[in-house]
């Protein structure tokens, strides 16, 4: 049963990442108290639902970023969920020590891109 949960957990926040996310809103999607998700989520991610809310945003952001160039920062922080791009930025900056701009320019001059990856909490069992 826990492993169900945070799967739909996550599915929720992959297909909502341009809105503002709460635990009422997964916790409804589900079918369970949110005190209930909160205390799993927490237990089987070892992180709060605010956390990887922003870990995921982030992660998705970042690998727009390696694919999209045309895109200005201002309409990515919006496609995902930001009020603006200076809360977007200081978020990104905040996750992966440098700006959109500086990751860019990264991207560019780089094939790699060091340790950045997608970490997924999909669980099997």
């Amino acid at each position: 049963m826990q492993t169900y949960i945070i799967n739909k957990a996550e599915d929720y926040v992959e297909d909502h990442l341009q809105e503002k996310i709460t635990l009422d809103d997964i916790a409804n999607h589900i079918g369970v108290s949110k005190y209930h998700f909160h205390r799993l989520f927490k237990q089987a991610t070892n992180e709060t639902l605010h956390a990887f809310i922003s870990r995921i945003k982030m992660e998705r952001s970042a690998l727009f970023l390696k694919v999209d160039t045309q895109s200005s920062l201002t309409d990515i922080a919006y496609a995902y969920g930001y009020c603006d791009a200076s809360a977007y930025i200081r978020a990104f900056k905040k996750q992966f020590h440098m700006t959109p701009s500086e990751f860019k320019n990264r991207k560019i001059s780089q094939s790699s891109h060091g340790s950045f990856r997608y970490t997924s909490t999909r669980r099997t069992s």
